[in-house]
Order: structure tokens, then sequence, then C-alpha cells
């Protein structure tokens, strides 16, 4: 993250219920913590949030490729998630988004997300 972003994040986290972590080796409780997940739409992180049941406001990157902007359209489509894209993004936008995120129940999320240990198994027996 640029420095001058870095700054502006750091200086937002004078608010009392605000705390930046700039990086934590243990995503996992947090995101399974949380009562709401504000993320781009990587895959990685989506499959773990997504595991969890987390509610999930998303920001995808959609340059220089649109693939975060597809998966996040589909989920909102299916209900999973909420998007607001970048060039619509402001911070009453934002609010907005992430008070219905938090007004409406938790997804019902009922994805297959078992293709690793899928994937882990085919491998297995072909070696």
């Amino acid at each position: 993250m640029a420095r001058g972003k870095r700054d502006l994040l750091k200086s937002a986290t004078r608010a009392d219920n605000l705390t930046l972590i700039e990086f934590t080796s243990d995503l996992m409780s947090y995101l399974a913590a949380a009562d709401l997940v504000v993320s781009m739409a990587g895959y990685n992180t989506i499959c773990e949030t997504l595991s969890l049941g987390a509610r999930l406001v998303l920001v995808p990157r959609v340059r220089p490729r649109s693939e975060q902007r597809l998966r996040a359209e589909r989920l909102a489509a299916r209900g999973l998630a909420r998007v607001l894209l970048p060039d619509d993004l402001s911070p009453e936008r934002l609010a907005a988004e992430v008070q219905a995120a938090l007004a409406a129940p938790p997804p019902a999320v009922t994805l297959d997300l078992g293709g690793l240990a899928r994937a882990s198994r085919a491998i297995i027996e072909m070696l």
C-alpha cells in the first residue's frame, strides 16, 4: 500500500471504535469474529469469508482485469454479497452499503466450497 494511503488509514484509526491492523497471520480468526467483511473480491478471501457465512461488502478491482468484478457481481446476484464499484465509491456510499449489509441476515451459503479437498484427493489418487 502506498505510504500516503497508509498514513490516511492510520489517521482514521483515531476513532475509538476502529483499529487498523496492517497484517495478521491469523486472518481467519478476525474474519470469523467480524460482523461484516469489507473486501476486494480476491478468490481466497471470498472463499474464506463465504466458508464462515459472513456478511460481505465488496469493492472489486476492475482494472486491469475484470475477474474480481465478475466474481463480486455473481455473488451479489445470489444474495451473498453487496457490491460497490470503485468508480461509485465514496464514504457515504460505503457507509450505506455497510449499514444495509448489517441490517440483513447473514447469507445462506449453499455454494460447494470443497474444491481443495477434492483436488487434493484426486492428486493423491494419481500419485
